[in-house]
C-alpha cells in the first residue's frame, strides 16, 4: 500500500511538473501588422498612434518597436506594448518597424516623413549662381541672396545680381517668394512675383516659379514676362551655395561707431570714429577713418582685402594702414555682418591699438547733389531732363530729397534700407494738393538712383548720377 502511494505520488508531481511548464512556455508571434500602414508628411510636434496587431491571437510574446532613426531624433516612440505613440521632434526622414522579442518576425517598415516648420530658415543665404534666358544672351557670375521676411517661416526675399550679356550688370529683386512643400522629400517649391528694371530702357514684371532642394541647398528658378509688349523676357537660372561675389560692394559704406583705445597716453573709451569703405574692386576697398584723434588711410597702393567670413553673412577684412599725426603704420583686421551691416575693426600699431564697433550709416551713403533726367507722364507727358537733385542726411536712415522739375519742386523724407548689393529709397510726398508714393534704389558702386513719384493721376521718373 505504501509503495502504491510513493509511485501514485511521484506520478502526481511529475504531471505538475510538466504540466506546469507547458502553461508558462511563450506562445510566439508568427506574424505582425502596423496601423496605419503609410502615414501623411508629419510636422515638427505631430504626435500619431500606431497600433500593432499579430498572429497567433493567442501569443503571448511582447512586441518591441524599432526605429532606423537608431537615436530617435528624428521622431520619438513613446510607450510600449501593441500601441505605442510616434512623435515628430526634427525634420528629416526615417522608417518606423515592429518586431517580437525572439527577432523572428517582423512588420513591414512604415515610412515617416516629417516637414520642416521653418522652411525660411531653411535657404536664407548667399548663393552663386547662371542662368539663360530667351534672347539677352547668358546670365553669369549671378549673386543670389535669399533673407527671411520678419518672422516668417514662409517667406523670403530674393536679389539677384548678376551680369546680363546684352545690357550688362542688373538686378532682380523679388520682396517676397512663398515657400511650400514639395512633392519629393527635402524639396520645396518657390512662387512669387520679381522685378528687373533696366533704367530708361524697359521695366520687366515676373512671375517667378522655383524649387529648393535641401539635401544639396541648390536653387532652380524661372522667371517670366509674357506681357511685356514686343518682349517677353524668360530666365532660367540653377545656383548653388556660395558666398557673393561682389563682397566689395557689399563692405562697402559709411560706418559710424565709438573705439576702445589703448595707447602710450593710456586708456580712452567711446571715441567717436567714422569708418567710410570705398569698393576697389570685388575683393578689395579703400578704408578712411576719421576721429578726433586723427585720420588713418591708405598709402598710396594700399588696399583692404575683403573675403568670406567664417561664419554665414560676414566677411572678413586684412591689410595695412597708415595714421599720419603719429607716423605710424598699424595692422588691420575686422568682420562686417552683411545682414544687420555692423562693423568690428581691430587696429594695432607700435604706440596704440583700438577695436572699433559700427553700424551702417545708410542715410551718409546716399547723401549728396545729384544731376537727373526722367518722364513725366500722366495728365501730361513731357521728358524732365538736367534735373537738380539734393540728397541730405537727416539721421543714418533717413534723407531729405529735393528736386526742382519743370512741374513742381519735390520735397520729401526718403527712408534708406539695404536691399542687396542696393539701397531701397521709400517716402511719400504732396504736390499740387496730391499724394504721392515714392519709391527707388540707390547704387552705392556707381552712385546712381532712380526713383518713381507716382499716384493714380501723375507718374514721375527720375534717373540721377552724383556730381
Amino acid at each position: 500500500m505504501k509503495a502504491r502511494l510513493l509511485i501514485f505520488g511521484c506520478l502526481l508531481a511529475a504531471f505538475c511538473f510538466f504540466g506546469c511548464n507547458e502553461d508558462e512556455k511563450v506562445t510566439q508571434i508568427t506574424g505582425i501588422t502596423v496601423t496605419p500602414s503609410t502615414i501623411d508628411p508629419m510636422e515638427i510636434g505631430d504626435e500619431l498612434e500606431l497600433t500593432a496587431s499579430f498572429t497567433p491571437q493567442n501569443a503571448t510574446e511582447d512586441i518591441i518597436w524599432k526605429s532606423w532613426d537608431l537615436n530617435e531624433e528624428i521622431v520619438k516612440i513613446v510607450g510600449t506594448g501593441s500601441r505605442v505613440t510616434l512623435k515628430a521632434v526634427s525634420f528629416g526622414e526615417t522608417r518606423v518597424f515592429a518586431t517580437s522579442t525572439s527577432r523572428t518576425v517582423v512588420s513591414p517598415d512604415i515610412n515617416i516623413k516629417v516637414n520642416s516648420d521653418d522652411y525660411a530658415g531653411l535657404m536664407v543665404g548667399n548663393y552663386l549662381g547662371e542662368g539663360k534666358t530667351n534672347g539677352m544672351g547668358d546670365v553669369s557670375d549671378a549673386s543670389i541672396k535669399l533673407e527671411r521676411i520678419g518672422a516668417s517661416n514662409t517667406s523670403v526675399k530674393l536679389t539677384i545680381v548678376g551680369v546680363m550679356a546684352s545690357f550688362g550688370e542688373q538686378t532682380i529683386t523679388s520682396e517676397s517668394l512663398n515657400i511650400s512643400l514639395g512633392g519629393v522629400q527635402g524639396v520645396y517649391n518657390l512662387s512669387g512675383k520679381a522685378k528687373l528694371e533696366i533704367p530708361g530702357l524697359v521695366t520687366f514684371d515676373f512671375t517667378v516659379t522655383g524649387t529648393f532642394d535641401n539635401a544639396d541647398k541648390s536653387l532652380k528658378l524661372t522667371f517670366v514676362d509674357p506681357v511685356t509688349a514686343g518682349f517677353p523676357l524668360e530666365i532660367d537660372m540653377t545656383a548653388v551655395p556660395g558666398a557673393p561675389t561682389d563682397y566689395g560692394a557689399l563692405a562697402a559704406g559709411a560706418y559710424a561707431g565709438t573705439a576702445e583705445v589703448e595707447s602710450a597716453m593710456g586708456p580712452m573709451s567711446g571715441l567717436e570714429m567714422d569708418v567710410t569703405l570705398t569698393r576697389i574692386s570685388s575683393s578689395k576697398v579703400d578704408l578712411l577713418i576719421t576721429s578726433a584723434m586723427g585720420n588713418i588711410s591708405l598709402k598710396e597702393g594700399q588696399e583692404i582685402e575683403v573675403a568670406a567670413g567664417t561664419a554665414a553673412n560676414t566677411c572678413t577684412l586684412t591689410g595695412n594702414a597708415f595714421m599720419a599725426a603719429f607716423g605710424m603704420d598699424m595692422t588691420v583686421s575686422g568682420t562686417i555682418n552683411l545682414l544687420d551691416h555692423t562693423l568690428k575693426l581691430e587696429l594695432s600699431g607700435e604706440f596704440m591699438s583700438a577695436v572699433i564697433t559700427a553700424e551702417l550709416d545708410m542715410a551718409k551713403i546716399v547723401a549728396g547733389e545729384y544731376m537727373g533726367e526722367g518722364t513725366l507722364s500722366g495728365m501730361m507727358d513731357m521728358e524732365l531732363s538736367d534735373v537738380p537733385i539734393t540728397m541730405e542726411r537727416k539721421d543714418k536712415t533717413t534723407v531729405n530729397m529735393f528736386a526742382a522739375t519743370a512741374l513742381a519742386t519735390i520735397d520729401c523724407d526718403l527712408t534708406v534700407a539695404p536691399d542687396g548689393n542696393f539701397y531701397s529709397l521709400t517716402g511719400a510726398t504732396n504736390m499740387m494738393g496730391m499724394d504721392f508714393t515714392v519709391t527707388g534704389t540707390h547704387n552705392p558702386a556707381t552712385q546712381t538712383f532712380t526713383v518713381s513719384i507716382s499716384n493714380p493721376a501723375i507718374q514721375i521718373e527720375l534717373s540721377a548720377v552724383k556730381q
